[in-house]
């Protein structure tokens, strides 16, 4: 796994257009072991210049898990994310049935959306999406 700590800006980032998605289908997939959520947030992962798509967790127990893809936004959604443990996600992009969902820890969530997510071209991220909202904790076997 790899220890991110926002106190000291840590994050994985590289540039690749092949993800950037559109109206296509995709999902993503995962571990995480947050050791702080805040109302701050804080992201898993993302592409977020123009919103493309991100996974942030947020507030106070029980916590709110925010998957956005374009503007299709499952948000303020309480879910049974465990601080100090394992949580396992997947989140997707269904273009065919227009839907984005989200799966975390066997609590699965949808909205109906027919749009895809714009390209703005910016950078892949494990451990931040938006430039001030750092994970902290351990993040393993994404994909």
């Amino acid at each position: 796994a790899s220890l991110f700590t926002s106190a000291n800006n840590e994050y994985l980032s590289f540039s690749d257009n092949a993800l950037s998605f559109g109206d296509t289908d995709c999902s993503f997939s995962g571990w995480f072991y947050p050791t702080i959520i805040d109302n701050d947030g804080k992201d898993i992962f993302g592409r977020n210049t123009a919103s493309e798509y991100f996974l942030e967790l947020y507030g106070n127990a029980p916590y709110n898990f925010r998957w956005r893809y374009g503007s299709g936004d499952l948000d303020n959604q309480e879910s049974s994310v465990t601080l100090n443990a394992w949580n396992f996600f997947v989140c997707w992009h269904d273009s065919i049935n227009n839907i984005v969902g989200y799966t975390i820890n066997g609590t699965t969530r949808t909205l109906s959306y027919s749009s895809g997510a714009p390209s703005a071209g910016s950078p892949f991220e494990i451990g931040r999406a938006v430039a001030v909202r750092y994970f902290d904790g351990r993040i393993q076997k994404f994909g």
